[in-house]
């Protein structure tokens, strides 16, 4: 079975390599990895997806599998929120990354509403680069509204 199963696994990665936008590639490869007969290499999974973002870090089917292989990978939801810092400091455009950080935010400091207002400041502070960095670019913008979200609730 394990033969089966890598070659299935080699068959996906090209099919994501060739057509990397495409549901049917990704979800196939969520639905394969986790197959109880085998023996999934969560740290190969995380870094498909590196690669995958580094050609084009706004593909959102890779950044949804990403959270997949995240959350079988043991990684931590502040160790993607990290990610994400990277992702944005990169490229203030990626949309997706921010996406992933409003995602995620909440998540990470869920247990003490206070601290999440003092995070929530220091988001301000982080979008305003984006704003004098590109300001023209929707992604900042759309973050900060989420932002703006937050505090009237």
């Amino acid at each position: 079975l394990q033969v089966i199963y890598k070659n299935e696994l080699h068959f996906s990665e090209s099919a994501i390599a060739a057509h990397p936008k495409s549901y049917w590639v990704w979800f196939h490869r969520k639905w394969l990895t986790p197959q109880k007969h085998t023996k999934c290499d969560w740290v190969s999974e995380l870094a498909l997806c590196d690669k995958c973002l580094q050609m084009d870090e706004r593909n959102f089917h890779c950044w949804c599998y990403r959270r997949f292989v995240a959350s079988h990978a043991n990684v931590t939801q502040k160790q993607e929120l990290d990610f994400t810092n990277v992702k944005i400091e990169h490229n203030f455009s990626n949309y997706s990354a921010w996406h992933q950080r409003s995602n995620l935010l909440p998540k990470v400091y869920s247990k003490d509403i206070s601290e999440f207002k003092e995070v929530l400041e220091k988001e301000f502070e982080f979008v305003k680069q984006a704003f004098y960095t590109e300001p023209e670019d929707q992604s900042g913008w759309f973050y900060h509204r989420w932002l703006i979200g937050c505090l009237l609730y």
